[in-house]
């Protein structure tokens, strides 16, 4: 056995290996001269469960500082920019990114918790979620708990299209009529624009349409969106979305 065990040793340090070949070259040697010793024949599964155990530990001593984390990116594919942003809703874009970052990250995150970053409700966090359900970029795989899986964008057979605002299509109505009554006639843009800012502030619809009345008693046909979004802010500011708490003031 002594004769062996020089014959190893001689042949393995001789050699300029690697720190972690040479570990397990040396595990290896072990194993080779046990398993040849009549006195501890089988018992090889011991000394494979202790070459695991050293190579966790040296491959766990390793990690990242949270300053490390901060500094770090979140990649976003080209083809999400080129192809999808463009036509999405700055809110909807918002909450992917987001997302995004949390699978990079393997960050314990719920709806609910991004909801609170955004000041949103989880409702819609949720709302956005579904929005790019629609284009194959990502799948909800649970609603309660709500969970979501990012798909990869090369892959994504659902084509672009607008963003779903059917729930608006009575302010729009009423908006163009309003709008009409002083010679002012809204475009496709325009109408982007007020659902985007009910999006975006959770105000009531039928709030912002009083205040659109405010505005043109107001202006008249001097009236311009920008007028209207200017005073609608300052509600917003206040905590003023609901149609009674606008009516208040």
């Amino acid at each position: 056995m002594e004769k062996c065990l020089d014959f190893k040793k001689e042949k393995v340090y001789n050699k300029p290996i690697p720190l972690f070949k040479g570990i397990k070259i040396q595990v290896y040697y072990t194993t080779f001269l046990l398993r040849n010793q009549p006195f501890l024949k089988g018992r090889t599964k011991i000394l494979r469960e202790l070459h695991n155990s050293q190579r966790a530990d040296f491959m766990s001593f390793c990690t990242f500082s949270k300053d490390f984390d901060e500094n770090a990116y979140t990649v976003v594919e080209n083809r999400f920019i080129t192809k999808y942003l463009p036509g999405a809703d700055g809110f909807a874009v918002k909450v992917y990114l987001y997302g995004l970052y949390l699978c990079r990250n393997e960050t314990e995150f719920s709806v609910s918790a991004m909801a609170e970053v955004f000041g949103c409700t989880a409702e819609k966090i949720q709302n956005a979620f579904y929005f790019w359900e629609d284009y194959d970029l990502i799948s909800v795989l649970s609603k309660e708990p709500f969970i979501v899986q990012y798909l990869p964008v090369r892959s994504a057979l659902g084509r672009p299209k607008k963003a779903r605002y059917e729930q608006y299509a009575d302010f729009n109505k009423t908006l163009q009529q309003k709008m009409q009554s002083v010679g002012k006639f809204l475009t496709a843009n325009d109408f982007l624009k007020y659902m985007h800012f009910l999006q975006d502030t959770e105000m009531q619809p039928a709030a912002l349409l009083l205040i659109v009345d405010y505005c043109i008693a107001k202006q008249g046909e001097r009236l311009s969106p920008s007028y209207v979004f200017n005073k609608a802010n300052k509600y917003v500011r206040n905590g003023w979305i609901t149609k009674e708490q606008v009516e208040r003031e």
